[in-house]
């Protein structure tokens, strides 16, 4: 069974955790070959991954789907701040493929540790929050799912 860190953070929080993934030696990558993952709103959604976009091992016809199936890496909801809202991120650590859980767990409790150190756990969930985004949701941020947008429907994951 794997396992999942869920979050929320302002843009410094978010800063110090791609901070920590770096000096862990993860890189962020698209979930296909050919997308970019500069737009976090978006394409929220990326892989944590232990190599490069040049050692990956991509499947499918043609040949782009990236994912723990084949390569190191777990998947990685980015975290957003747009004023008012607060949209959860999440790190999902994936044990489907021993071998590649094997290399990846490491990773894992490393951020899970850092996280839990760093940031507030919220009471009643499993959700943690970032100094910066625990400042902004005492002064009025909403948190919720997703972005509320003419195409969704959002949700709010904690009251």
């Amino acid at each position: 069974m794997g396992s999942s860190l869920d979050f929320f953070a302002g843009h410094e929080d978010y800063s110090s955790l791609l901070s920590r993934i770096d000096a862990l030696g993860l890189h962020l990558l698209p979930l296909r070959l050919g997308l970019p993952i500069s737009d976090i709103e978006k394409r929220p959604l990326c892989n944590l991954s232990l190599v490069t976009l040049d050692e990956t091992h991509p499947y499918g016809t043609p040949p782009v789907i990236l994912s723990g199936a084949r390569d190191p890496m777990m998947d990685f909801v980015r975290p957003i701040y747009r004023a008012p809202y607060l949209v959860l991120g999440q790190i999902m650590w994936n044990d489907d493929n021993p071998e590649q859980a094997a290399l990846t767990k490491p990773a894992y409790k490393e951020i899970s540790k850092w996280v839990k150190s760093n940031w507030s756990k919220l009471p009643n969930g499993p959700f943690y929050i970032g100094p910066e985004a625990k400042h902004l949701y005492e002064h009025g941020a909403e948190l919720v799912n997703i972005l509320p947008d003419a195409n969704a429907t959002f949700t709010k994951v904690y009251y």
